[in-house]
């Protein structure tokens, strides 16, 4: 016989026992026996009737207790508490417009009249100051040139004043 006929001849009888193997493992297990699966019994519960009633629970607790809005209270001038409202408290409350710590007005009219003091120095320098500038453009007309320096003209020190006025006056106006 020759090898490629051995070889068929093997691979033929190899594969008639995997088969025939294979044929007897599938037939001879055992089947499952059925069984009956355990009813599930319901929860046992119990049951009340109720009515509606009152009862206090005591709660035990530790934290911080914070306000739902906290105001600072700032004086927009110095001076001397005179009064101070019952209601300005801890916990207090107030309505608006009413009256809660009254300042000695002192030094705010002291302030005051020396800011008005200061504005009107300002005013006196300002027209210090544009008198100076006519003065410098009539001088320098009178040297016979055309173009002047904006520093000679007094420009930048005509601006400065001019400025340092119109803040004066803006803080004398929050002031009033």
């Amino acid at each position: 016989m020759n090898i490629q006929a051995k070889k068929s001849l093997t691979a033929g009888v190899a594969l008639a026992v995997g088969l025939l193997l294979s044929f007897l493992i599938f037939t001879s297990k055992p089947k499952p026996e059925p069984r009956n699966l355990p009813v599930a019994q319901p929860p046992l519960v119990s049951a009340l009737t109720v009515a509606p009633s009152q009862h206090q629970l005591p709660v035990m607790t530790q934290g911080t207790v914070a306000p739902r809005r906290e105001i600072d209270v700032v004086a927009q001038v110095s001076g001397k508490v005179i009064s101070v409202a019952e209601q300005f408290a801890d916990g207090g409350f107030f309505e608006q417009g009413q009256t809660l710590v009254q300042i000695e007005d002192n030094d705010y009219r002291f302030a005051l009249s020396r800011a008005k003091a200061k504005v009107a120095e300002a005013v006196q320098l300002l027209a210090t100051e544009k008198g100076r500038a006519r003065q410098a453009k009539r001088e320098w007309r009178e040297l016979g040139n055309r173009e002047a320096n904006d520093l000679f003209l007094r420009k930048p020190q005509l601006a400065a004043v001019q400025a340092s006025l119109m803040r004066l006056r803006r803080i004398r106006g929050r002031q009033s």
